[in-house]
């Protein structure tokens, strides 16, 4: 089962930004529809890109993170809560 979820514009156009900036074009089209609709697969898939991204431009020296860094979390976070496992929670 998959969860429907809408993510605001702020975060969308990071989302995308991201997307492009690592080079994912095989999840683009996905996120691009506005109607974010995702299996546990895709989920891991983002949440692989948006790691690599805060470990790599979101973070200080002793990984405090950043003021982008906090913000790719909590995109990591919205997008974690669409996991099939989370419905009804």
């Amino acid at each position: 089962m998959n969860k429907k979820q809408k993510i605001n514009e702020d975060d969308f156009n990071l989302l995308v930004d991201i997307l492009n900036g690592r080079s994912q074009m095989k999840l683009l089209p996905k996120v691009i529809s506005r109607e974010i609709v995702f299996d546990d697969k895709d989920i891991d898939a983002l949440s692989s890109v948006l790691l690599s991204e805060f470990i790599d431009r979101g973070t200080k020296s002793g990984y405090e993170p950043t003021q982008y860094g906090a913000r790719v979390e909590d995109l990591m976070d919205k997008i974690n809560a669409m996991r099939s496992s989370f419905i009804g929670k």
